[in-house]
């Protein structure tokens, strides 16, 4: 077993300290020491601060130099930064490194929703969390060691949010709202699945580029699009839809499949067009895996591929713009099955024959999608020369991927049962027009290029 960033995980037989089987409190336990050891740093120097900043106000109401006064603002501008430079305890760094099965039930722990501040239906008075903010800070802490993603980080503090909202609008209300109620959990409130899984995947390009944040923040948008695929099939199966809760009945496969190509394209933008970074590879593999053999994700694949035939229409085909289309011929030139990445472009390409549209953004896209596949054939045939012992330098290597093998392979499947079957018999010959057009006019922008 490997983890996200390839590290192997120890095996453990012992149930005790799988992170799914250890309870709440042996969770709170772990983590109870070093929060303590944090909150009492972080007393220290905020007293240590504002004893800084009282003194520097006094310098500033005794001269009136405007200069001095500037100086005096600039200081309390670098004491106001400061104040987010909390440190993680080095118990805390020492079990994340070294004790990964520790590790996982103490971040649970760290990351885990605040007590109800509402009161319970009993009349019982709400559970107070005397560490919380010092807990949020320490969580802000853990992400720039990189110990914890940006989006759970956010996931708590909006978790806290609510929890605010919902004892302000218990106290207007006696019965409270349905919003608010809409948050319980035995917990205490917290964000809904829409919000958890739409957050990590927003924040993965920007966390992507941190060395530090990277593998964490896969992680977590793993794990988020993992449990969106268990509420899909649990839904499925017990058809108990008012069991669930109205924002996870919002939560659809189409939904996620909008968010997973938004952040797919924001990816590519922030790693740089030429990039084939490891998340990358991963993220494809996750949402276009369309085996039906044990595959938790086959339901948000299928909502990608008609996502993708979406963009693809007559309809909106013409709307897309030079991002969009180098997007989708990354996507379509990632995928481990090539069959059905230009599955999706020759039916493209029969339904835009018939309205004659889309002809000058079917050619970029298959223009950005032969480079691709041209650039990663001659890097695996660079890799197994240099695998043989062949330190030779191989320059403009002959790619199997060039427009002449694309269209022998779009013909074909031109020509195929499937695809004859989904579209009407009178458009075959429209489409072998059109699909010639296509080429010529990739061959020349590739030419161009």
């Amino acid at each position: 077993m490997h983890n996200i960033d390839g590290a192997p995980q120890p095996q453990n037989t012992n149930k005790k300290n799988d992170n799914n089987s250890t309870s709440m409190e042996q969770c709170i336990i772990l983590l109870e020491p070093s929060l303590k050891i944090f909150q009492s740093t972080c007393m220290k120097n905020d007293k240590a601060k504002h004893k800084k900043s009282k003194k520097t106000k006094s310098k500033s109401q005794h001269n009136n130099n405007k200069q001095v006064q500037q100086e005096v603002d600039d200081e309390n501008i670098m004491n106001n930064e400061e104040i987010d430079d909390d440190e993680v305890p080095p118990q805390i760094i020492r079990v994340a490194r070294f004790f990964p099965q520790r590790w996982l039930p103490t971040k649970r722990a760290l990351l885990r929703p605040p007590p109800s501040l509402l009161d319970d239906n009993d009349g019982a008075p709400p559970n107070v969390e005397v560490s919380l903010q010092y807990r949020l800070r320490l969580a802000k802490a853990c992400v720039k060691k990189g110990l914890v993603a940006a989006a759970e980080y956010e996931t708590l503090r909006r978790s806290i949010d609510i929890g605010i909202v919902g004892k302000k609008r218990k106290s207007n209300n006696e019965d409270g709202d349905d919003e608010s109620k809409r948050y319980k959990t035995t917990e205490g409130e917290d964000c809904s699945l829409q919000e958890r899984v739409k957050l990590s995947l927003m924040r993965l390009p920007t966390d992507a580029v941190v060395p530090e944040r990277s593998a964490n923040a896969w992680r977590y948008v793993r794990e988020m699009i993992l449990e969106c695929c268990k509420h899909w099939e649990k839904k499925e199966d017990s058809k108990a839809e008012e069991e669930q809760g109205e924002s996870l009945d919002a939560l659809t496969p189409s939904q996620v499949a909008d968010w997973a190509l938004t952040s797919w394209t924001a990816l590519l933008m922030s790693q740089g067009m030429d990039s084939a970074t490891s998340i990358e590879k991963q993220l494809v593999i996750l949402l276009t895996d369309r085996s039906t053999a044990n595959n938790p994700t086959l339901a948000l694949a299928e909502a990608i591929k008609c996502r993708i035939n979406d963009l693809l229409s007559p309809e909106i085909i013409s709307t897309l713009n030079g991002i969009n289309l180098y997007s989708l011929g990354k996507l379509l030139a990632s995928f481990e099955v090539d069959d059905d990445a230009e599955t999706h472009i020759i039916l493209s390409v029969c339904k835009c024959s018939i309205k004659g549209v889309g002809l000058e953004q079917l050619a970029r896209l298959l223009a950005v999608y032969t480079s691709c596949i041209s650039s990663k054939a001659s890097m695996n045939e660079s890799a197994n020369l240099l695998k043989d012992g062949n330190n030779t330098t191989v320059m403009n290597t002959k790619s199997k991927s060039t427009v002449k093998d694309l269209e022998g392979r779009l013909r074909v499947k031109l020509d195929g049962k499937e695809l004859l079957e989904s579209i009407p018999n009178s458009t075959s010959a429209r489409a072998n027009s059109f699909l010639n057009a296509v080429l010529c006019a990739t061959a020349h922008l590739i030419e161009d290029s």
